[in-house]
């Protein structure tokens, strides 16, 4: 996992320091911001060879600061996803359908 601050192009630098390492025999990280918490990052990191993704979440992402998060609910068997926003009528309509 590598961050940058000043764009696709800029300079890339790893939380934590360059010799930082989450998780071994991981694949297919996607970070992304919390959109109820200001500041929460959540991360999913694909277990290969095990059950899939598993949830991160860290609120300091100058740190090697990332801890697991709750799996009570988290789905297993999931690989390679990504996350969309959806507006307050999607989220309603699917909450009806699948809530």
């Amino acid at each position: 996992m590598e961050r940058s601050d000043t764009g696709i192009f800029g300079t890339w630098t790893r939380p934590g320091g360059g010799t930082t390492f989450i998780h071994s025999g991981v694949e297919g990280p996607y970070a992304y911001a919390d959109n109820l918490v200001a500041g929460k990052v959540n991360l999913l990191l694909d277990y290969y060879g095990s059950d899939g993704y598993r949830p991160f979440t860290s609120t300091n992402m100058n740190a090697n600061a990332w801890v697991d998060a709750s799996r009570s609910n988290f789905p297993t068997n999931l690989r390679h996803g990504s996350v969309i926003g959806i507006n307050q009528d999607r989220y309603n309509a699917l909450n009806a359908k699948w809530g």
